[in-house]
């Protein structure tokens, strides 16, 4: 048996996935350097790089970017509307018992102490202790995560939000 024939053929796989990289551009200038496309959606395009994921619209991406990849304005109205129809039906009770229902449940339940407290306190004349309450992400995208990992997926973590409406 050839002990060199797995090793040709791992070599021939790295070198097509780097071949396949691409550098993209938005038209405001942020750059996405040696990036993969993950997937295409009708309204944008999922790209992986050594930083993380993120998804780019194709309202970002030059006109030459959006014929590559097809698209269709009509078709990205329309999954845009399907995605907002989406979102305001509501969701299902944390009485189905799901672990993620129980969570959204438990963690609500926190937040709404949190700020009973802290309206208790304000009535009180007590002045209110800073909190961090999400972040904004460096790729402009918002996150109501608090912890350090924030913004993972988008490049980092640009400023923290705070509850007094700062944010550093």
């Amino acid at each position: 048996m050839n002990y060199w024939q797995p090793t040709l053929i791992i070599f021939a796989s790295l070198c097509v996935s780097l071949a396949l990289a691409d550098d993209f551009k938005t038209i405001d200038g942020k750059e996405y350097k040696d990036a993969t496309v993950s997937r295409v959606e009708p309204d944008g395009i999922v790209l992986r790089t050594k930083f993380g994921i993120s998804k780019v619209y194709f309202a970002e991406l030059p006109k030459e970017v959006q014929e590559r990849f097809h698209y269709d304005p009509a078709k990205a109205a329309q999954s845009r509307a399907a995605e907002a129809a989406k979102q305001q039906q509501p969701s299902a009770t944390p009485a189905t018992g799901t672990p993620s229902n129980v969570f959204t449940a438990k963690v609500a339940g926190i937040r709404a102490e949190h700020e009973r407290q802290i309206k208790t306190a304000n009535a009180a004349g007590e002045p209110e202790q800073l909190h961090r309450i999400g972040a904004i992400c460096n790729d402009g995208s918002e996150s109501s995560a608090i912890g350090r990992d924030a913004c993972s997926r988008h490049s980092g973590v640009q400023c923290w939000k705070y509850s007094d409406g700062t944010c550093h």
